[in-house]
């Protein structure tokens, strides 16, 4: 089952974002994870029950590019 949070969050220069967590879980255990911030909450919102609609249909299929950082 998927499902999305929104937290609030202050950023340094003290302005509010609204990152937004969307989850799929099966047996317990996280099968699907991705968040992403807005300046507003309701574009937060918008997105997360855009994507959760996406994840329980099966379509959210493409695997990102994981990014390794390191020291030069």
């Amino acid at each position: 089952m998927a499902g999305f949070t929104i937290e609030k969050r202050k950023i340094a220069s003290d302005e509010l974002r609204y990152k937004c967590i969307v989850r799929e879980k099966a047996n317990g255990t996280i099968i699907h994870n991705e968040s992403k911030t807005f300046t507003q909450k309701a574009l937060a919102e918008r997105w997360g029950r855009k994507r959760v609609l996406l994840v329980q249909e099966g379509r959210v299929t493409e695997k990102q590019k994981t990014v390794t950082l390191s020291r030069c």
